[in-house]
């Protein structure tokens, strides 16, 4: 799995493969090869126009005769004019035509590089994902991933260019005067090699500047996620203290990058000059001694100036093809995150080896069955430690106990969202790190704490994840859930697009839509996470009947803290410091005077005994 950068601070820097980035890039852009060659096609005639003009500029000086008298070539002059327009005109459509297929192969591979990442992400199991800060993730997937396509396409056909334009300069400048020539080519292996010196100074700043890009970004996309619990807890300075760091910490490292990448420019523009003033001074010597003409030297200097801006510009195209190299390292980076099959998959294989399995009757007699289950978030903090559990098939588990100690955590591990585990939990006799992710989760229906809301309607909200249901069944769910006050509420009722935050929705409502969403899903097994805890208790009264339907035949595992929920469930299991502490039917637990008996009579008693 590639390692990303500090999520936290963006200090922490990893080491790049430069030329292993340039390599993946390549093969991205290799996939559009037709495109491609047009786009040298294109290049190569915008090239040739440039270095025919100062040729024809040379013919039309040389139309124009220095002597005694002044005496002017009509015919050729108006001749090299002509075609000097129809160049101008030529070239300018190339360049054109240049430009639209460069950005449109430059989108084809932002697209391709936003489509593999984010469906590593999608891919992703759930405790890699949550390595990541969402504003770093999205600054990888937006910024990084425009940077690397944009800026190395660009840098590329940029890089291209000049190469070219420096072997057709060269070549043609030697053969006119090699005297000359030399001048110039002696600069430009000057230039060169400072060129080269600098630009290898330049990718660790690069690297760090997008680091401290996503770390900022991070920082906001946090601060608004939390805007409300920030004015409660008077946060508000701390939080802005905090974005002032990481936006110096940004301000400081572009300024670095900048300030080398900005000076390579004028630095070649400087050779540049320096190379146009001597071309002159020696070429006018020449021309004194008869050597060559003035149209000449003209077009020498000319492709002089040609030679040289590509060398001014290679600094520049080097430094931003090296920050698209940074950029394009951060997005691979979670391109190469590894699948969850592959991490489930390495989980099963290091956990099976030496654990028993239950006996295969009793397996598959059991809707849901925990054996020897050993789990830990982080090192040296166990949240489970040996849970025995076992729920027959159509059966009710309750989970109770206080916060923290692992109920919740215990579902996790039946979807699979952390695999990596000790023991063995069988779904339906089957231990569920051998089976497909998404088969185990077809077979779950979820009612969490927290209502999870997708942006569309009323409708699509109720049947998210739903295979063949009907309207009718939608109909008569809202009925019976009570949710036909809100749809008349609501101006296009069961059509009305929703926010993903559910703003036209009380809590409550949200959480009973979610409710009616894991009854259509009609799977055989239920999770009720405290699914009542956003409710007021008229409102939990009435939605009794919808749990009750929603429970008949299903393999039940209800978590709740309110314990008026669990009375009627076939068992109850006391979690305390990751160990199953009491076990029994509400009656048997109440019989025994424990931890269970105490919780029941304070909640309902409202003292302890």
């Amino acid at each position: 799995m590639s390692t990303l950068s500090s999520q936290r601070t963006g200090r922490d820097v990893p080491a790049v493969n430069a030329w292993a980035s340039f390599q993946r890039l390549c093969r991205y852009i290799r996939e559009y090869r037709l495109q491609l060659v047009a786009l040298f096609v294109l290049l190569a005639l915008c090239i040739t126009c440039d270095l025919v003009m100062p040729l024809v500029i040379e013919s039309a000086i040389n139309a124009i005769r220095f002597g005694r008298g002044l005496s002017v070539d009509f015919r050729g002059l108006t001749f090299s004019l002509s075609m000097l327009l129809l160049l101008a005109v030529l070239n300018t459509a190339f360049g054109c035509a240049q430009e639209i297929l460069c950005v449109k192969i430059t989108q084809n591979m932002a697209k391709k590089l936003r489509e593999e990442a984010f469906n590593s992400l999608t891919r992703s199991s759930v405790s890699d994902f949550e390595s990541l800060r969402r504003g770093d993730l999205m600054s990888r997937l937006t910024n990084d991933v425009q940077l690397a396509a944009g800026t190395f396409t660009e840098s590329f056909r940029e890089l291209l260019s000049a190469a070219v334009v420096v072997a057709g300069c060269t070549a043609i400048m030697f053969v006119k005067c090699a005297d000359l020539a030399v001048v110039s080519v002696g600069a430009a292996v000057v230039s060169v090699l400072l060129t080269g010196f600098l630009s290898g100074m330049l990718l660790p700043f690069f690297i760090q500047r997008q680091a401290s890009l996503g770390s900022m970004n991070a920082h906001v996309e946090e601060s608004l996620k939390t805007f409300r619990s920030c004015l409660l807890g008077g946060r508000i300075e701390e939080n802005q203290r905090r974005m002032d760091e990481r936006s110096l910490q940004f301000y400081r490292d572009s300024i670095r990058a900048c300030r080398l990448e900005f000076i390579m420019g004028p630095l070649m523009l400087l050779l540049g000059n320096a190379t146009y003033l001597l071309t002159l001074i020696y070429g006018l010597k020449l021309w004194s001694a008869g050597t060559i003409t003035i149209g000449a030297i003209q077009a020498f200097l000319l492709y002089s100036r040609q030679f040289m801006e590509p060398l001014s510009s290679i600094g520049e195209n080097l430094a931003r093809a090296q920050n698209a190299l940074a950029a394009a390292e951060r997005v691979f980076a979670v391109i190469d995150r590894d699948p969850e099959t592959k991490t489930i998959g390495a989980a099963a294989e290091r956990r099976s080896a030496g654990i028993s399995l239950p006996e295969e009757n009793r397996a598959k007699n059991l809707g849901l069955c925990f054996e020897n289950v050993r789990f830990a978030y982080h090192r040296n903090q166990p949240v489970l430690q040996g849970i025995q559990l076992a729920v027959g098939r159509g059966k009710r588990l309750a989970l109770v106990g206080k916060t923290g100690v692992g109920k919740t955590t215990l579902t996790n591990l039946l979807l699979l969202f952390y695999p990596d585990y000790s023991g063995n939990v069988f779904l339906a006799g089957q231990e569920i790190r051998h089976m497909d992710p998404a088969s185990v989760r077809r077979q779950i229906a979820v009612v969490s704490q927290e209502p999870q809301m997708v942006n569309g309607t009323l409708y699509e909200n109720l049947t998210y994840g739903c295979d063949m249901v009907t309207t009718e069944e939608v109909n008569r769910l809202v009925a019976l859930l009570g949710l036909d006050r809100l749809v008349a509420r609501l101006p296009e009722g069961l059509d009305t697009v929703l926010c993903c935050n559910g703003e036209e929705m009380s809590q409550g409502e949200m959480q009973l839509v979610c409710l009616g969403r894991a009854i259509l899903r009609k799977t055989p097994v239920l999770i009720l996470d405290e699914a009542t805890s956003s409710l007021d208790p008229d409102t939990e009264q009435a939605i009794r009947r919808g749990m009750e339907l929603a429970m008949q035949g299903r393999t039940c595992l209800i978590i709740a803290h309110r314990l008026s929920s669990v009375r009627d469930a076939d068992a109850i299991a006391v979690l305390n410091d990751g160990v199953v502490e009491e076990y029994g039917s509400h009656r048997e637990l109440m019989a025994i005077g424990g931890v269970y008996s105490r919780l029941y009579h304070t909640q309902f008693l409202g003292k302890e005994i």
